[in-house]
């Protein structure tokens, strides 16, 4: 989601004309999928495989600036491949952790499959919860993501796969701070 400067600058000039030097923007839901995230797994690990990967918000509007704050919910990630026949069917658990620079936001997304597994599933949906993380990816706009993926049979062959997180958002801008 890109906001062009010219829009921006447009409505700014729109907004101080009529005296309002505030504003709210509230989404439900803003969700984005990076390709290929889980990059070429290897075959025949035995019971367990971990990955760090970084997302990238850079689509979301820039939210360095001094005049904006506000609140950036993580509310779940999905993973999914098209590289295996039965698709993620064998995994047993996730688990991912949210990484601030070189600090745990305390932000974690859990998955259990149920007792009675699918033979075949295309993607999984991981529910998330946790704190804020508006202020953690102002300046990098950039999260950076263990994921562990855990069953008692991986697959045999290499595969890759797809990382979706979906976050809801409200950010206040004062205008006469930007």
């Amino acid at each position: 989601m890109k906001i062009s400067p010219t829009l921006t600058l447009g409505l700014l000039g729109l907004l101080a004309a009529t005296g309002c030097l505030n504003a709210d923007f509230k989404t439900a839901q803003i969700c984005a999928t990076m390709p290929d995230q889980i990059p070429g797994v290897p075959a025949g690990l035995t019971d367990s495989v971990s990955f760090t990967t970084n997302l990238d918000l850079s689509g979301l509007p820039n939210l360095n600036h001094s005049g904006l704050s506000g609140t950036l919910l993580m509310q779940q990630l999905q993973l999914s491949t098209s590289d295996l026949p039965q698709g993620l069917g064998w995994v047993q658990a996730v688990d991912a952790t949210v990484l601030g620079g070189n600090e745990d936001l305390a932000l974690t997304c859990t998955y259990t499959a149920p007792a009675d597994p699918l033979a075949s599933l295309d993607s999984i949906v991981v529910p998330c919860s946790g704190p804020n993380i508006f202020q953690s990816i102002q300046t990098s706009n950039q999260l950076s993501l263990k994921i562990t993926l855990t069953s008692t049979s991986l697959p045999t062959s290499g595969w890759t796969a797809d990382v979706g997180a979906c976050f809801s958002a409200e950010i206040m801008v004062d205008y006469t701070k930007l």
